[in-house]
């Protein structure tokens, strides 16, 4: 099998991986259209023991009202539970997901997060056709023709993308100059110890 036989395969591979993706996305059946998100809220902040360990984050006891019951759930954040929450306060909403029908198996994001479509193995899969396609215009036409097809929709998307970029770090830099400055006090020194494999130095 030579270079564009094995090029047509991976495009063609890879274009059905694409299309079972959307399929599954319009269907409604991927993992993230079945992941349930909600915005949780901190009731309560443990402050973290003296000398202990930094790993898992600051505890926390987080409440959200459940959509299937209605009721209001407490929960924490012991154990492996998503992102690590490194800065905490009461009243502080973060993201709460799990999947349908396993409401015990809770993640905490940081930030509370949108519901999404499962789209990013099909895109990734796409992207992987168009280079396929890009190497066989480089094997048929020339390199000048695969520096136009990367070229080109990159200097497209970049442009598309650049003014949200400047918006995003005109916004970050207005937040952090309207932010006013507090004296805070250290509740605990953490400590972690690990040993290096190669060596058995701690």
């Amino acid at each position: 099998m030579g270079w564009e036989e094995f090029l047509v395969l991976w495009c063609a591979v890879w274009g059905v991986v694409a299309l079972v993706g959307y399929g599954m996305s319009l269907a409604g059946v991927t993992k993230a259209q079945r992941t349930v998100r909600l915005t949780g809220r901190i009731e309560r902040v443990r402050e973290p023991r003296h000398g202990g360990s930094r790993e898992g984050g600051i505890s926390v006891v987080v409440s959200y009202r459940d959509p299937a019951s209605g009721r209001e759930v407490t929960v924490t954040n012991d154990g492996e539970r998503g992102e690590m929450i490194t800065a905490a306060w009461e009243g502080r909403e973060i993201g709460v997901s799990h999947l349908r029908g396993r409401p015990h198996d809770y993640r905490f994001s940081n930030t509370p997060e949108e519901p999404g479509r499962g789209l990013f193995w099909p895109v990734f899969a796409l992207f992987l056709v168009y280079v396929g396609l890009v190497a066989l215009a480089a094997f048929d036409r020339g390199w000048p023709w695969a520096l136009i097809g990367f070229g080109g929709p990159w200097a497209v998307i970049a442009a598309a993308h650049l003014p949200g970029t400047v918006r995003a770090k005109n916004d970050r830099l207005a937040r952090l100059a309207a932010m006013d400055t507090v004296r805070g006090r250290v509740v605990a020194v953490l400590k972690d110890v690990s040993v290096d494999q190669d060596d058995g130095h701690t």
